[in-house]
């Protein structure tokens, strides 16, 4: 076998194993195995090499497959086996084979284990209702398709896509999601898997989202029956963090340095056990040391100055979580306010490769918060800045971003009828309704936004970065978790906001009086449209 084949061989998703016949195919001897089949099968690829099939898997008879072996080693014609369940007792799971035979005689099985997806089915066989508590709680999109028209979309594939609501998705065709890149080639995917062909289940395709952005989706499918037709269950994960990242560390050499060294955060790359193996130029600001100190030395020795790490560690936690860990510590080694971020970076199998560790000195920011402590800064009933506290910390703000040369963008925003519900359901329930804004707010913006209220049901919120990239995006995800808030259970009422977006360059002179003005402005614009 070439290397080129090998590394094809050894990197392919599928289980693939290679038998030779013996005995005018009476049996069939194991030539080789991948990685893949390694892992499917939780065998090693030298315990099993020259061994009988019927050795190794006892149970491969009753299975089905011996038999379709012999048939393909007779006749030389490749055959399907389809989904079925194998065990022994050593392993035991769902697997669907293709067998094909080479022209030196060899047999080539390419094999996935389909257990999960055979659950999937099983429970969407058993119980319409228990199938859809499972999926519409489901952090992956979840769809079916007959033919090529989508007959059920959950959740989370709508919040994926940027659409409202499930119907906005349901009776529309494939092409609705799929980018015009990629549509040819998903759609002769469905045609083939719908119409029993051999089609690939898991597969990478470009979207794109209700607002015309693209979206990079992870999918895996399968042909079900659902009410006595067959379709596709489709599983779709966005992976369009990921492709970033990916395309991020796939770039070398001296661009990618200065990108990274022009970060104003300290960020490294660590090994899963603590090791950094790069790291751009702030963080040995940060940290006061050389460059050429921070690498290949254990994180929690260069920022802790300990043996190992620190209780709580937020990289431990996110090799363990697989998700994104935040904490805010002061470092006596430092003496200093941190914020560290801890991303895990996952391969195809979702094994963590690297850790992305950003580090944010915030020293000032706890010390004026703790200063806006001491002078009664914070808005009693909502625990957000008042006025003062606002207006103190936005001139700091807009003075930091004229100096980096960032844009700052400001949203003016009105609790529309609050003397409505002071006067149906007394002044209790309308602090209520300012405090559910409140929460709304800091659900909704980032933990370096700042947000305030000016007083009485005026709140606001400032923010640093690219105004023309995130009104859009802010104003949506406004609106999503209002009606997420609206529609839980028990409301007496429904919460509105009117808001107004407005922005400063960097290059100019604009005060945060008169962007508060101009947002002013443009929410009372809204707030018309509303009552007309």
């Amino acid at each position: 076998m070439s290397l080129d084949f090998r590394e094809v061989f050894d990197h392919m998703r599928s289980g693939v194993a290679v038998y030779e016949a013996r005995n005018n195919g009476e049996d069939f001897i194991f030539l080789d195995l991948n990685r893949a089949g390694e892992r499917i099968d939780k065998i090693r690829r030298e315990v099993l090499i020259g061994k009988s099939v019927l050795e190794v898997f006892p149970g491969v008879r009753d299975f089905g497959l011996f038999e379709l072996f012999q048939r393909v080693w007779r006749t030389g014609l490749p055959a399907h086996h389809p989904s079925s369940f194998y065990q022994d007792d050593r392993l035991a799971g769902w697997r669907e084979n293709y067998v094909y035979k080479l022209p030196s005689g060899e047999l080539v099985v390419i094999y996935d284990d389909i257990s999960e997806r055979m659950q999937a089915e099983v429970a969407l066989k058993e119980s319409e209702e228990r199938y859809r508590a499972v999926v519409e709680l489901s952090n992956d999109g979840i769809a079916l398709v007959q033919k090529e028209r989508h007959i059920y979309a959950n959740p989370k594939l709508v919040e994926i896509f940027g659409y409202d609501r499930p119907e906005d998705i349901i009776g529309q065709p494939i092409s609705l999601l799929v980018h015009p890149d990629d549509c040819q080639r998903v759609l002769d995917i469905n045609r083939r898997r719908q119409g029993g062909e051999p089609a690939p289940g898991r597969y990478e395709f470009k979207g794109i989202k209700k607002t015309g952005g693209p979206v990079y989706i992870e999918i895996s499918a399968s042909k079900v029956t659902y009410q006595g037709k067959s379709v596709s269950l489709v599983f779709m994960r966005d992976v369009t963090q990921r492709k970033q990242i990916e395309g991020l560390l796939k770039k070398a050499g001296e661009e990618w340095q200065q990108t990274f060294d022009s970060m104003s955060d300290g960020v490294s790359l660590h090994e899963t056990d603590g090791t950094i193996i790069r790291a751009n130029r702030a963080l040995s600001l940060i940290l006061d040391v050389p460059h050429s100190e921070t690498i290949k030395v254990k994180c929690y020795q260069l920022f802790h100055k300990s043996a190992a790490p620190i209780d709580d560690c937020p990289m431990v936690r996110s090799t363990f979580t697989r998700a994104v860990e935040y904490q805010e510590i002061f470092e006596p080694a430092l003496n200093s306010w941190i914020s560290i971020t801890c991303s895990p970076l996952l391969d195809e199998d979702n094994r963590i490769k690297k850790v992305v560790h950003v580090v944010r000195d915030i020293t000032d920011r706890k010390r004026e918060e703790e200063e806006l402590r001491a002078l009664s800064l914070i808005d009693d009933l909502t625990g957000l800045y008042n006025r003062r506290g606002f207006m103190t910390l936005a001139d700091h703000t807009l003075k930091t971003a004229q100096r980096v040369n960032r844009s700052l963008w400001l949203l003016f925003a009105d609790l529309d009828g609050l003397k409505r519900i002071n006067d149906s359901f007394g002044h209790q329930e309308g602090d209520q309704a300012l405090k559910d804004v409140t929460e709304i707010l800091k659900k909704t913006f980032r933990e370096s936004d700042i947000i305030g209220r000016l007083g009485g049901d005026e709140f606001v919120i400032l923010g640093m970065g690219p105004p023309e990239a995130l009104e859009g995006t802010i104003v949506n995800r406004l609106v999503r978790t209002v009606d997420e808030v609206n529609g839980q259970q028990g409301r007496r009422y429904p919460l509105s906001l009117s808001a107004g977006f407005t922005y400063s360059d960097p290059k100019g002179s604009c005060s945060i009086e008169d962007l508060l003005f101009q947002a002013d402005k443009q929410m009372y614009l809204e707030k018309r449209k509303k009552n007309k």
